[in-house]
């Protein structure tokens, strides 16, 4: 058997040779998360992720509460605007309420302070509609009174017209109240004729005596009977001019007086 004999082949070139890498250093927590396992962590965090699940939902819990709330408002301005500025106060006071709690309790300052900002913005909305419906009704009241009056107005018109002139005719003599007004116009006049509807002439010319004596000196006073007035007229003449009494003229007078006042 061929004896075999092995030999080293010696390299001249240099041959580098490189040290093991480091150990890789420990990972160096924070304080506060020192002596904290992996696990624990994870269920920190998982608990942190579930408190801010909580308070988004308790932040669209109050949006939705506020809307609930404004519609309430505006239905109440309908009905007077100091129920609705009192029901917006309230509703403004329990939505700080709402993003105070799911602040505090969440500390999500943040979402806190995006509630309230959209609380307010619909508070100032909704108090900018109920001054509107106020508004609105205080005119339709308005409105409503002054078609009151002028139905009342209209109403004592008619009556006034309907049931004077039924009155002279039932009862000629109340002309003299009249006579005896007109006659204080003129009662310093030297000459003065009555003249009044045929139906109230004797109930006049009876109390011509009365009359005379409500002028003045010496002065002439005259009874006349005019067809063409109505029962109620009452028309002195004198050299200085004419009273007016006729029923329609003093109707008018009164309708006057009832627009002034009315309207």
């Amino acid at each position: 058997m061929s004896r075999i004999i092995r030999t080293a082949l010696w390299q001249e070139e240099a041959c580098v040779v490189e040290p093991p890498p480091p150990p890789p250093k420990p990972k160096v927590l924070p304080k506060e998360l020192e002596g904290v396992t992996e696990e624990s962590l994870a269920e920190r965090l998982e608990y942190v992720k579930e408190k801010e699940s909580k308070a988004e939902n308790l932040l669209e819990e109050t949006r939705e509460k506020c809307a609930i709330m404004v519609q309430d408002a505006e239905y109440a301005s309908e009905r007077s605007e100091a129920d609705a500025r009192s029901l917006a106060e309230e509703i403004k006071e329990e939505a700080r309420e709402a993003g105070r709690e799911a602040g505090f309790q969440e500390g999500h300052k943040d979402g806190m302070k995006k509630a309230a900002e959209d609380c307010e913005g619909i508070l100032a909305a909704a108090n900018d509609k109920a001054g509107a419906l106020m508004s609105a009704a205080l005119e339709a009241r308005k409105t409503y009174l002054q078609m009151a009056e002028e139905d009342i107005t209209s109403i004592a018109m008619h009556v006034i017209e309907q049931i004077l002139p039924q009155h002279f005719i039932d009862a000629p003599q109340i002309v003299l109240p009249l006579v005896r007004k007109a006659l204080m116009k003129v009662r310093d006049q030297a000459e003065v004729i009555i003249y009044v509807a045929p139906d109230a002439y004797e109930f006049v010319l009876m109390a011509q005596s009365e009359f005379q004596h409500m002028l003045e000196g010496q002065a002439v006073l005259l009874v006349k009977s005019d067809a063409g007035l109505q029962p109620g007229d009452c028309v002195l003449e004198t050299p200085n001019g004419n009273v007016d009494a006729r029923l329609a003229t003093q109707i008018e007078l009164v309708k006057k007086a009832i627009r002034e006042v009315c309207l």
